[in-house]
């Protein structure tokens, strides 16, 4: 299963572990929005872990596209040239 850990700290209400938080947006950077299902897995203010319901293949593949580039963009800045 597919999920995220979100950060919210601007939420004061409380969630519970499988809470359905039904349709939402994910919004990446260069990947534009993709809808998605939630539901909640585990909460600890101002963490929310979340499992993605019902995502489409192509949202799947544009997810792991943009953790594959975070990836090298870290991976680059940890290279120190002498």
């Amino acid at each position: 299963a597919a999920g995220a850990l979100l950060i919210c700290p601007e939420l004061n209400e409380p969630f519970r572990p499988g809470q359905d938080f039904g349709d939402c947006v994910l919004v990446l950077p260069g990947a534009g929005h993709l809808p998605v299902k939630l539901a909640i897995r585990w909460a600890m203010w101002p963490k929310v872990g979340v499992e993605f319901t019902k995502i489409s293949k192509q949202a799947r593949q544009q997810i792991n596209q943009f953790l594959n580039s975070a990836a090298k963009l870290t991976l680059n800045q940890s290279v120190i040239v002498r």
